[in-house]
Order: C-alpha cells, then sequence, then structure tokens
C-alpha cells in the first residue's frame, strides 16, 4: 500500500474499518471453537513458525521500505494512528500482545 497514491490508501483504511463489526461478529465465536482445536503444544508450534516467519520478513526488508506508509483504521487498535510507517505495523504486534498481557496478569509481569 505504501507505493500506491494516498486516496488508495485511505479508502482502503475505511473499508477496513467500516467492516469491522461484521469482522467481529465471526471473529469472536472463531477463536473460542478454534481454541478447542489449537491449544497446548500445537498451538506453541504454530506461534513459534508464525513469529520466525515474520522475523525473517523483517529482517529481509530494506530500510526504505520499512519507512513507507499507509492509512489504518483507527478503530481497530489502541495504538493505530491513521497513518502507520511500515516499522510501525510490524511493532503493533509486540505492543498489542503487551497490551493484552496487562490485561490478564494480576501480579507483576516477569
Amino acid at each position: 500500500m505504501g507505493r500506491l497514491p494516498e486516496p488508495v490508501s485511505r479508502t482502503f483504511a475505511w473499508v477496513l474499518g467500516a467492516g469491522t463489526r461484521p469482522f467481529h461478529l465471526i471473529n469472536y465465536p472463531s477463536d473460542r471453537g478454534s481454541a478447542r482445536v489449537v491449544h497446548g503444544p500445537r498451538l506453541i508450534r504454530w506461534f513459534d513458525r508464525t513469529i520466525d516467519v515474520l522475523q525473517g520478513q523483517l529482517e529481509a526488508e530494506p530500510e526504505d521500505v520499512m519507512g513507507r506508509g499507509m492509512h489504518m483504521p483507527v478503530c481497530w487498535a489502541p495504538y493505530f494512528r491513521h497513518r502507520l510507517r511500515l516499522a510501525e505495523i510490524y511493532h503493533d504486534g509486540t505492543q498489542h500482545y503487551d497490551h493484552h498481557r496487562q490485561q490478564l496478569t494480576l501480579g507483576q509481569a516477569s
């Protein structure tokens, strides 16, 4: 999206934002169901494989690409702004994880 004209990026972000409610109506029950199928060691392998792929992609991205940006639906995540660079989009995953970890941690996170 970083190479496309600004109006395309803004329109795409609007479409994503407009689809938020239907997405949640489908995503919530599917996550509950998938937790019955993908858990324990299988979930850990899946998570590790996903992290490995993302790290490989991140390491392969040229510096100029990391500075490209696109518009994002700000209703999707507490850390989204109207426009994010690719580096910030990669970082969102760690922010998202930390956000939920703090929600679920009763004591001090180690």
